[in-house]
């Protein structure tokens, strides 16, 4: 056990040096003795030995001697501006823990001195050397901003919390491991506690409720046993049965923060529903998973996210700048930074890895495939990918979103960037390569792939090659695609440079196929079995003169042609692409004909001066784009069959002489 000491100010003071609160003493002091009662009974349950100066004079500058043990003892809170300044240098100098705690009275205010709190700190500064006034401002400002985030978690949990409601409400409290749910949690617990008849916090429930649990109902009893004697501050030996809890607190207003739950079975011992508790209670639930929220019926849920980038930075420096780099030289430091841009430190890696461990196997190899290829990815086109591998990788996507290792915003898969470094870290000691990207974040122009680099990757699936378009690398490989796997199924090269795929790369796999400012005049001779194929994106490959034949292609979904300024027309067998729902041929201007793609949704069809227009039986296109209405040269359009087109407008349309319409319902 650490053995660690506070200094506590149990009183409320209107000295002027004081940080007092912003409101009236007068109306104070019965509610901030409760909390000073309350959080010294709680330090001492934990083993922490408040330093309590009630008899110190508050007009007396503080003595040597206890300048001294203020350096040796302190970690938590404040008494006037000098203890704060000792406080801060023990912060600085000793690597000592501060915690804070603000009593009706802003943090902001605290940071800039404005308001009630500046008013007082002004009168206080009256007098005093422009060196005092400088250390106790440098104090306040960051003694206000060590709880980074948290201010705005309690903001935003002011709505979910609606303590002026007489109502009933359970609460989740929902994130990832570590994130710092328990210490939200915390927060609410000591601003709020003395505005109930009861409160109590629980922590760490998961531990004394085993997996698997042999004998539910006595674990429930259990844990029933240990909740009521926390709740009641006494000793109760043993609940008969599970009906107790809602019997001794039906009638009460109570505050139930049950911490770090993972299974409903501790939910339905605790809090099972709204009726065992009095009206304005609050029950609020911490957790990973959300999916045992729901489960629960808890309807009010605050997500705690990763920090922004603003509070990581804060976190990093507060954190690193005060121990990481303590005793370092300027060089040192400039050593390691790279360093931590490029690794998790071993603390940050248990954390995350608490969540990881808690999966099931499959779910972990999922996570792994997110975390190393898809972050940032279309979820319907990852699901596309992922389905061989993983026959139910939609119900693995949601476990994973709802663990909190992953959220999906839209149409797309997010993850953030720790989990995406664990995953990779983890992913890079396995022997089998099933994935390799490749960035421009080159320092040369250049790039060499020997003749067989590929050899080996009996089971790549996935290669990417990404190229910046305005300082494309020069990629070399004599005849490395010529070991490329057989089993790959998704290409993507940005900037390829041959005017053909070798023969080699065999698209029967191939899902995705993806070639952005290619030198491609064409993708290769003759028929391939494509049934696979579900998005072929080729934009910009200027030298692109003809499409292969999509007679095989009948799973394509979205064909990207756009500014593919060579094409001179599209393959007769797009009709057999009857699953086509996006196509777009941007800045093209050849004829078109798309015929038989009855699933066709969106059409893109920017810059198409010269285009003759064939859309008849897309029967799910919805709208014609707007751009259409500048085709000035089109002749020829038809659009019969699209029973779902809506009215649309080809004013501009002036050498327009075929039309066709028929069965077009709703025009």
């Amino acid at each position: 056990m650490v053995y660690r000491k506070f200094s506590f100010h149990p009183e409320i003071s209107t000295t002027v040096s004081s940080l007092s609160p912003s409101s009236p003493p007068s109306s104070l002091p019965h509610n901030w003795e409760h909390s000073t009662i309350h959080i010294l009974k709680e330090l001492k349950i934990k083993g922490i030995d408040p330093f309590v100066d009630n008899d110190i004079e508050r007009n007396k500058a503080i003595s040597p001697a206890l300048i001294k043990a203020i350096r040796g003892n302190y970690a938590s809170s404040t008494w006037c501006l000098n203890e704060l300044v000792e406080i801060m240098k023990g912060m600085d100098e000793l690597g000592q823990i501060v915690m804070t705690i603000f009593y009706e009275v802003d943090p902001y205010d605290v940071k800039k001195q404005t308001r009630d709190f500046g008013k007082v700190f002004r009168k206080t500064c009256a007098g005093k050397t422009n060196e005092d006034i400088g250390k106790w401002r440098q104090a306040l400002s960051k003694i206000a901003t060590i709880a980074v985030g948290m201010g705005a978690h309690m903001e935003k949990m002011k709505p979910v919390l609606c303590l002026e409601s007489n109502e009933v409400r359970m609460i989740g409290i929902w994130g990832p491991s570590r994130i710092g749910k328990s210490t939200i949690a915390r927060l609410l617990f000591s601003e709020h506690a003395h505005q109930f008849q009861l409160s109590v916090f629980m922590e760490n429930i998961k531990v004394p409720y085993p997996r698997p649990c042999n004998d539910e109902c006595s674990t429930k009893l259990h844990l029933q046993t240990e909740f009521l004697s926390q709740t009641f501050n006494q000793n109760v030996t043993e609940v008969p049965h599970l009906g107790v809890v809602q019997k001794r607190l039906k009638d009460k207003k109570v505050l139930v923060i049950l911490d770090d739950v993972d299974r409903l079975g501790q939910l339905d011992a605790l809090a099972k529903e709204i009726c065992w508790f009095g009206p304005g209670s609050r029950v609020i639930i911490t957790t990973e998973d959300r999916k045992l929220l729901k489960a629960h019926g808890t309807k009010h849920i605050y997500k705690v996210d990763f920090p922004s980038n603003n509070e990581a930075l804060q976190n990093f420096c507060m954190n690193a700048f005060c121990s990481h780099f303590r005793g370092m030289s300027k060089q040192e430091w400039k050593n390691e930074l790279p360093r931590i841009k490029t690794s998790l430190d071993g603390e940050t890696e248990s954390n995350l890895n608490f969540s990881y461990d808690a999966l099931c196997d499959k779910d972990k190899y999922l996570f792994l495939h997110i975390a190393c290829f898809f972050n940032h990815k279309e979820m319907e086109k990852v699901e596309e990918y992922l389905v061989k591998k993983f026959p139910d990788v939609k119900q693995g996507l949601h476990v994973l979103a709802d663990k909190s290792l992953m959220t999906i915003n839209s149409r797309y898969m997010e993850m953030h960037n720790l989990l995406v470094q664990l995953g990779r870290e983890i992913g890079s000691s396995s022997r089998s390569v099933i994935g390799l990207e490749l960035k421009d974040a080159y320092d040369d122009d250049e790039l060499y792939i020997s003749e067989r680099g590929f050899e080996g990757m009996s089971n790549l699936q996935s290669l990417r090659i990404y190229s910046n378009y305005f300082h494309p690398i020069k990629i070399y490989f004599p005849q490395c695609l010529n070991y490329l796997s057989r089993k790959l199924r998704l290409l993507h090269f940005d900037h390829f440079p041959m005017t053909i795929l070798p023969t080699i790369v065999n698209p029967e796999f191939l899902i995705g196929l993806v070639m952005h400012d290619s030198k491609l005049g064409k993708l290769w001779e003759g028929i391939k079995p494509l049934r696979n194929l579900k998005w072929m994106d080729l934009r910009s490959s200027v030298n692109l003169k003809v499409l292969p034949d999509l007679s095989t292609a009948s799973n394509l979904k979205e064909l990207d042609c756009s500014f593919c300024s060579s094409l001179e027309e599209l393959p007769l067998s797009i009709g057999n692409a009857t699953n086509l729902e996006t196509l777009n041929l941007s800045s093209c201007s050849t004829p078109v004909s798309i015929g038989n793609a009855t699933k066709l949704e969106e059409l893109e069809l920017g810059n198409c001066s010269r285009l003759d227009l064939y859309l008849y039986n897309c029967s799910s296109l919805v709208k014609i784009p707007f751009s259409i209405e500048n085709f000035f040269n089109l002749k020829k359009f038809n659009i019969s069959g699209c029973s779902s087109l809506l009215p649309s407008s080809i004013g501009n349309a002036a050498n327009l002489e075929l039309l066709d319409l028929r069965g077009c319902i709703n025009l």
